[in-house]
């Protein structure tokens, strides 16, 4: 069976496809409530953000969708060129077969090609440091809203010109705009 993976940009795909992988993946991953919430993020993300705004990267293999992440804008006092890793999904079939990680390493050099300066994303640590991501303070790039857990919130730098620590509070899109899911 021919396993080489496709990646191309979201709009490429059925919007409710993709809705699905999420759907599908948070709840085998947690419950059907958990799925619930990262599929309607997922659908407000597609159908309230601007286009400059959003990047979203999806994995085909054999035609079938296999992963899906989105970037969506994160904009701070001085610096408006930063994006937010959330969400990332895969198949739970095709799941630790490194999927997640090469998709994610396609979209921070998509995105590095299109200037952007820094990435941030809140999640795990472990999983996240092998694609290029570091804890960062709050104090050194305040979050959007407070965090459950400090510890997961991770920057990656794209350009010579980000340094921190970055003035103001971040500002992300307003499908972001949850306190509830930070």
């Amino acid at each position: 069976m021919n396993t080489e993976t496709h990646w191309i940009n979201w709009t490429d795909m059925a919007p409710e496809a993709i809705v699905s992988l999420f759907q599908e993946t948070f709840s085998q991953a947690a419950d059907d409530a958990e799925g619930r919430v990262v599929s309607e993020l997922v659908r407000a993300l597609i159908d309230t953000t601007p286009t400059d705004d959003l990047y979203g990267f999806v994995g085909l293999q054999n035609r079938t969708l296999v992963a899906a992440v989105f970037f969506s804008r994160l904009r701070f006092e001085a610096l408006d060129a930063c994006f937010l890793l959330s969400p990332l999904a895969v198949l739970p079939s095709r799941q630790r077969q490194g999927l997640g990680q090469r998709l994610v390493r396609h979209a921070i050099a998509k995105l590095r090609a299109n200037h952007a300066a820094a990435l941030f994303t809140y999640g795990d640590p472990a999983y996240y440091s092998k694609v290029g991501f570091a804890p960062v303070s709050i104090d050194e790039a305040c979050p959007p809203y407070p965090l459950s857990q400090p510890e997961g919130w991770l920057f990656q730098a794209l350009s010579a010109r980000v340094s921190l620590p970055l003035r103001g509070k971040a500002r992300c899109v307003s499908a972001m705009q949850d306190p509830t899911i930070w």
